[in-house]
């Protein structure tokens, strides 16, 4: 009898356990927006067309799948109140995190607006590898193509960091472990260093962890984390969906 009520006892924690978890994530209508502008293949698949991009059967990324448990993506073709062709567009108004996974080269006029939002009391999660090693179905130089390498650099100079790449280490898919705001096991390839950009030893408004791999930046009201690799988004990288969620936590929690 006791053997009995202990089953019991330990089926009936283990569901309450499982609901509690489960009740965590916010009602499809309580998510709130995150801003997402990336290069990578997250929001829309790889093809050659637009018409190809919505075509039925499209695999979804499993980042996407993972992001849309809790906010509502807004994709962003520009950050500022005008796109590339000098037309108005919406910019980061209305969305109070944003994504910017290894964006394709900002103009001045998105560098700026961005870094008045942080500013104005944003949140940010950025990935910008210096070396991307994503697998892309468009040759180097298609503008399809994912950005192979970070081009932020005078945003992250702004905020006292500069991205530094070592050629010279082994390529591959690599775990390292995180210490600082984020912890945990990342899968890491061919990744960058993040520096205090004029050489000294203090980043300006920014914290640097992990030997340069993250760094913590506040900036004005607002609050960054830049990860110095895009890696953690392959497709076929699912095993990084706990560090996914681990520094979505700490982005925007």
């Amino acid at each position: 009898m006791t053997k009995t009520r202990l089953a019991l006892a330990a089926l009936v924690l283990l569901t309450a356990l499982g609901v509690s978890a489960w009740s965590l994530l916010p009602r499809k209508e309580d998510r709130q927006p995150l801003g997402l502008m990336t290069s990578l293949p997250v929001y829309w698949s790889e093809a050659t067309s637009l018409e190809g991009m919505l075509a039925d059967g499209q695999e979804e990324h499993w980042a996407r799948a993972l992001i849309e448990e809790r906010y509502l993506i807004e994709p962003l073709d520009t950050l500022s109140s005008q796109d590339k062709a000098g037309h108005p567009g919406d910019g980061l108004a209305g969305v109070d995190r944003l994504l910017l996974a290894q964006p394709n080269a900002l103009p001045p006029a998105d560098l700026v607006a961005l870094d008045n939002w942080l500013r104005g009391g944003g949140k940010a999660l950025i990935l910008a590898d210096p070396m991307l090693t994503e697998h892309s179905d468009f040759a180097l130089g298609d503008r399809r193509r994912p950005q192979d390498i970070a081009m932020i650099d005078p945003l992250l100079a702004r905020w006292g960091l500069a991205l530094q790449f070592d050629p010279d280490q082994q390529p591959g898919p690599r775990e390292a472990a995180l210490t600082g705001p984020v912890q945990g096991e990342l899968v890491v390839d061919l990744p960058g260093t993040l520096v205090p950009w004029d050489g000294g030893a203090v980043a300006g408004e920014c914290a640097i962890h992990d030997g340069g791999l993250l760094a913590q930046c506040e900036v004005g009201k607002g609050t960054a984390i830049v990860l110095a690799d895009a890696a953690i988004l392959d497709r076929e990288n699912r095993g990084g969906a706990a560090m996914l969620e681990e520094l979505l936590r700490a982005a925007f929690e």
